[in-house]
């Protein structure tokens, strides 16, 4: 059976085979070349048992052939042969004028002054001709099994015997692997998303330079666990016996790299689990690789990621790259085109001595895009990763417009910020951050509902607030608990006993008469809204637009909130969609987990997602599968996700039109999360319960009110129940 390969070249030239070192004797160096070259080698695993091959050594000095010049070779044979192989590498002869000899380790020096006859049948002159034989027992044996392809090289060098620094190197793979290939590709699952002790089957394949499974392979692997990491478990294939990962012997994977053979359809069966702490931190990494000098190899990982609980801060702003503010961004000026700006989230002092602590995972940012001079896009990723393709803010030359954001925080605690066209200013307010919980009821637990419209300025909206704009430098409060006056008995809602610290809303400005901000405050401890304008904003709005913005706010002491306006009249809209607990709720809350910017869904034609081609029609509703997507937690089981924190892009309508995003398995409340004008990009974030009964759990509604419009969804997290 044939079971080796050929690589050629000096740093990585080789892929040939074989062959000893000779030691020079001292014929005619003459150190005038900087290049051995050796000529065309076998294929990874090509030869048969003692096949033999036919290859070249010429001297080169900048491309061009020297001739009669001194080449030292050698041959290291068996070279990375794994443990328990009893087989043995194979052979080399090199032949000039004076005659032919065979190689060894000790290097010797040939005279390239021949007419070789290369394998291809090609005659090269002035060179030093090779005749290598592959080993005649392929893999060896183990237990008195035979491996028939197996790992191991022979590696023949060729170095100027004048100076010792020019060095090239033909090697013979053993076997034609050339690649492995895990089923769950570069990693196991999203970081943080399996519960603990939780197990998950998988594959690793050897595969040949044609990417075709390759059975009867050998395979390294091992696993380099976190400091409470979990496990892994590997059954290879044929043969049966041994001390090896076959198929009668299964074997748990360690730091240090064992042999599995591979079974039918050149694969390897792996089961990982997790760790038994819910609490472990850090990273697993399988990795297989052909030689335990790792010459190549193909890794899979899991990360453990601690669940997140918020905590509220009263708002304060962080940077704003507009000169003589004041913030760590105020020195940076306007980010140019395709250029990216890093800011220091955690540490950074606000108002009662408030930060993000060192430990939070992830931040909520109000980001809003200032002047920009043409339209752009603006990105949100953690420090340090390349720029996803994703996006949080779109919108025209010379607008300014905010968009609330949630984002994981770099291991430093840093966020950067990418801009893709022309230059635009940047401001960022932090409104809270998500961190490890403390206690088995800690604060800042999740709470989804789906969206309810508890206040609406407009006449007749038939809410607390309907008939009640909002003038210019203007507070007012809204009690954001209990029911709308239009709807008595809605359930699920916020409660009004004091056990929700904070609520997530989505506040829609409507219709102003002037260009104005919108800024989103808790009330003080006597429940009395502030007197003077906010330092900071949650919405910039042009006169007669509609514009929504999540907000995540602190609650004033009758689950009240208060809204400013800064100039102008405007209606307004509040929809509560979740709550965070105090830790003295009576119902069980939901734990975060950030993720970086994921794209799952995109309507427009060709973009690779489950949504792709799918615009949306007036009146129609889209039905976009979370759970399980794109490595997401699957729906069902202990780390179903239970709500999701995205960002929901209005692409290019026909008409001025509203999406309104809600568990797939609910009727379409009266509520909306973008409002978006004909021909128009807008984005907004969106937290929306998934639905967990029936076909579509773990899916969301997204719904179009008029013409046709895309739709973009990108991740940035999940929530889901505690361990128990």
């Amino acid at each position: 059976m044939k079971s080796h390969r050929l690589l050629g070249g000096g740093s990585a030239l080789a892929l040939l085979a074989a062959g000893l070192v000779v030691s020079a004797q001292p014929m005619a160096a003459q150190a005038t070349y900087n290049q051995v070259v050796f000529s065309a080698r076998p294929g990874n695993g090509s030869l048969s048992n003692g096949g033999t091959f036919a290859l070249c050594a010429q001297a080169e000095e900048n491309g061009v052939v020297q001739v009669g010049e001194s080449i030292d070779l050698s041959i290291a044979t068996g070279q990375d042969i794994p443990t328990g192989d009893t087989g043995v590498g194979g052979s080399a002869t090199a032949t000039d004028s004076n005659g032919t000899v065979t190689l060894t380790s000790a290097p010797r020096s040939f005279l390239a002054d021949e007419n070789c006859l290369a394998q291809n049948g090609n005659t090269i002159p002035d060179a030093v001709t090779i005749a290598y034989s592959s080993p005649d027992n392929i893999g060896g044996t183990n237990s008195g099994a035979p491996y028939p392809v197996w790992g191991g090289r022979d590696i023949v060098t060729g170095t100027n015997p004048a100076d010792g620094t020019t060095t090239n190197d033909a090697i013979y793979e053993f076997s034609p692997v050339t690649k492995y290939a895990f089923s769950t590709g570069s990693t196991i699952a999203p970081d943080g998303s399996l519960s603990a002790g939780h197990a998950v089957p998988m594959t690793v394949e050897a595969e040949n330079a044609s990417s075709s499974p390759v059975v009867d392979a050998s395979v390294l692997l091992s696993l380099a666990p976190a400091a409470s990491g979990g496990s892994a478990q590997a059954s290879g294939g044929a043969p049966p016996a041994g001390t090896l990962c076959t198929s009668g012997n299964t074997m748990a994977l360690s730091i240090t790299p064992n042999r599995c053979i591979s079974g039918t359809g050149g694969t390897i069966a792996i089961t990982y689990t997790t760790s038994s702490s819910s609490a472990a931190a850090g990273e697993d990494i399988i990795t297989a690789q052909n030689h335990p000098s790792d010459f190549f190899d193909a890794a899979t990982s899991y990360t453990y990621q601690t669940a997140g609980v918020y905590t509220a801060l009263q708002p304060f702003r962080i940077c704003d790259s507009r000169q003589g503010t004041g913030t760590e961004c105020s020195a940076d000026g306007a980010l140019g085109q395709g250029q990216t700006m890093t800011f220091q989230v955690t540490g950074v002092s606000g108002p009662q001595s408030q930060a993000v602590p060192s430990g939070a995972q992830a931040a909520v940012l109000n980001v809003t895009a200032v002047s920009g001079t043409a339209a752009t896009d603006l990105t949100v990723f953690p420090a340090g990763s390349a720029v996803p393709t994703a996006s949080n803010l779109n919108l025209t030359a010379g607008t300014n417009q905010a968009n609330l954001v949630v984002v994981r925080l770099s291991s430093g605690g840093e966020v950067s910020v990418y801009n893709a066209v022309g230059s635009i200013y940047v401001v960022v307010d932090v409104e809270g951050y998500f961190a490890a919980p403390s206690g088995s009821s800690p604060p800042g637990m999740f709470h989804s509902i789906p969206p309810l419209r508890l206040c609406d300025s407009r006449s007749g909206a038939g809410t607390a607030c309907s008939g009640s704009p909002l003038g210019p430098d203007q507070w007012t409060k809204v009690v954001v608990s209990g029911c709308p006056t239009n709807q008595p008995s809605c359930t699920p809602s916020l409660p009004s006993n004091g056990t929700a610290a904070a609520v997530a809303l989505n506040l829609t400005a409507v219709a102003g008469t002037a260009a104005t901000n919108l800024s989103v405050d808790p009330p003080s401890g006597s429940d009395a809204c502030p007197s003077t304008a906010p330092a900071f904003s949650n919405l910039n709005v042009n006169a007669g637009i509609n514009l929504p913005n999540r907000v995540i706010v602190p609650l004033g002491p009758n689950q009240d909130v208060c809204v400013f306006n800064l100039q102008g009249s405007i209606n307004y809209i509040v929809d509560v969609n979740g709550w965070f607990g105090t830790g003295a709720e009576s119902s069980s809350g939901a734990l975060f987990f950030a993720t970086p910017p994921t794209r799952i869904c995109d309507t427009r034609s060709g973009t690779g997602t489950e949504c792709s081609g799918s615009p949306v029609g007036a009146g129609q509703t889209l039905t976009v599968m979370v759970a399980g997507a794109d490595g997401f937690p699957p729906a069902g089981g202990s780390s179903s996700p239970i709500a999701v924190i995205a960002n929901v892009t209005a692409v290019s309508g026909t008409a001025a039109t509203d999406f309104t995003l809600y568990p797939a398995d609910v009727a379409r409340p009266n509520a909306s999360d973008v409002n978006v004008n004909a021909g128009q990009n807008t984005p907004n974030l969106v937290i929306v319960q998934l639905a967990t009964t029936g076909n579509d759990a773990g899916a969301v509604d997204l719904y179009n009110l008029q013409g046709r419009i895309d739709a973009i969804v990108d991740i940035a997290g999940w929530f889901q129940a505690p361990a128990v």
